[in-house]
């Protein structure tokens, strides 16, 4: 039996296909059967007004793919050039590995796996 494996917290939400689901008051583990169904964990988005560095803002358009706000290859292109706008203070080669990394997320079209990589580039990042 595959699937992904889902465990929330009491009063936890995610989205699931664009709707936001809240879970009860105990812990509880679900099991999407269903591929390429577009998950995410509401803890792991980011506010827009907060996505004040190219990389949060990269992780902003891969959130909004997810949520189904934002078409797959309009999203590609604006992270691609929010990363590139990011070597002026990661260094050109971290921002080429994080493009190589995304670019492949793209091509799977796994964009909850790219936005989960933007999330740790950009915990390590010191902001411009």
């Amino acid at each position: 039996m595959g699937g992904l494996i889902i465990k929330l917290r009491p009063h936890e939400q995610i989205m699931i296909n664009g709707v936001i689901i809240e879970n009860g008051d105990r812990q509880s583990r679900l099991r999407v059967v269903t591929e390429n169904a577009r998950i995410m964990r509401m803890r792991d988005t980011i506010d827009p007004a907060k996505a004040t560095t190219p990389l949060e803002h990269a992780h902003y358009l891969a959130q909004r793919v997810i949520s189904g706000d934002l078409a797959a290859a309009e999203a590609s292109a604006q992270i691609r050039q929010a990363i590139a706008n990011s070597a002026s203070f990661l260094g050109q080669d971290t921002a080429s590995e994080i493009q190589l990394f995304i670019d492949r997320c793209v091509v799977d079209n796994d964009f909850y796996r790219a936005m989960q990589y933007l999330r740790t580039k950009t915990a390590h990042a010191d902001k411009p």
